[in-house]
């Protein structure tokens, strides 16, 4: 997903966040950032060997929020596109693959990814 892509939540969590984006950006001055960040050790014994996102670390994200302080508008924050498992396994090599709808019961989006483009112009 890119920045700019129109935006249409799956459920309630997801719409709260749509909410939250929305009364930030009443705000000239403001910054939404759309993060993909998990706690550092992974500490789930299953990931999700079916969902695509861009999970990064907390101290990863740390160090570029300095970076951000200036820009405007929305931007994707998150790292390389990866499943989930295959993100947890380099960290944890105990770590078991498990659908995601053995868990959830229900169809949703397997593919999280953001585009990231936006952000690696402003890091370089």
């Amino acid at each position: 997903y890119k920045e700019t892509d129109a935006l249409l939540p799956y459920n309630n969590y997801a719409w709260s966040k749509l909410g939250g984006e929305c009364a930030v950006q009443m705000y000239n001055n403001s910054l939404v950032i759309r993060l993909s960040m998990t706690e550092k050790p992974f500490i789930h014994k299953h990931a999700f060997k079916d969902q695509i996102t861009n999970f990064m670390f907390h101290e990863e994200v740390v160090k570029i929020f300095p970076k951000l302080l200036n820009i405007k508008g929305v931007i994707n924050l998150g790292g390389k596109s990866n499943s989930v498992f295959n993100f947890a396994k380099k960290f944890n090599k105990n770590i078991k693959p498990i659908s995601s709808y053995k868990i959830l019961r229900k169809k949703i989006p397997l593919n999280h990814s953001m585009n990231l483009k936006k952000l690696k112009k402003i890091l370089k």
